[in-house]
């Protein structure tokens, strides 16, 4: 479903990816992984065409996006859950969801209702403001809005970085419940433990280069990788 191919990308004159290698299949979560500064959301900005790649390819079900404009690519299929969640604050929750609707044929075909039955949260606040919502509410809420355009595959940038233990163990079992669904999903988080449990698979980076990748269970069986790939 995603295939990222040699790819480099940078900001100005200073490189940051060094030929990023990465694969999804359909149905498939992927977890990313590394300390911080290591290029972790500049890959998935490469990936959504925020920060064009100068080298390499990706490919979405077959089809070459490299060069494709940010709207083109979520048109085509991506969607990206940014990294401090990026509601729109002063719409509503209800208003949030259906300015990025989509009727695109995808999974299932996401319809508010659909949305509002895996978030009942969002669905007791479908009338607050954006900016009224806790931090986990309005990561609730970031999610909820990129399933809205139906994507073939979701990308969440840190998903529960900075939320209640409480609200990160819902999140992971939502992102659980999707990939059950047949969700394509790539993860950025620093939760070795939850991303074990949930991904198929484990992609390092370190320095702007992919140091290791495998399925969990060879992740597991590496000894000291927490500390090792991520200083933890």
């Amino acid at each position: 479903m995603l295939q990222v191919e040699g790819v480099e990308a940078g900001y100005g004159s200073s490189k940051v990816l060094f030929g990023i290698d990465l694969e999804l299949g359909k149905g498939q979560l992927g977890a990313m992984m590394g300390r911080n500064g290591m290029g972790k959301t500049t890959t998935v900005r490469a990936i959504s065409g925020l920060t064009p790649a100068s080298a390499g390819s990706v490919r979405l079900a077959g089809r070459d996006i490299t060069a494709l404009k940010p709207y083109q690519i979520g048109q085509a299929g991506i969607a990206l859950v940014p990294e401090g969640r990026q509601v729109f604050p002063t719409l509503t929750v209800r208003e949030n969801l259906v300015c990025t609707a989509s009727n695109r044929s995808g999974l299932g075909l996401w319809t508010l209702d659909l949305v509002l039955d895996h978030f009942p949260r969002l669905r007791e606040r479908a009338d607050q403001l954006g900016n009224s919502l806790s931090g986990g509410e309005q990561q609730m809420l970031a999610i909820a809005r990129a399933l809205m355009t139906n994507p073939k595959v979701l990308i969440l940038d840190e998903a529960t970085e900075g939320l209640a233990p409480l609200i990160r163990k819902g999140i992971w079992k939502t992102l659980g419940a999707l990939k059950a669904q047949g969700q394509t999903t790539l993860v950025i988080d620093k939760n070795l433990d939850e991303m074990a449990n949930v991904a198929d698979h484990a992609t390092v980076l370190v320095k702007g280069r992919v140091a290791w990748s495998g399925d969990m269970a060879a992740m597991r069986a590496v000894p000291d990788f927490a500390e090792t790939y991520l200083g933890v």
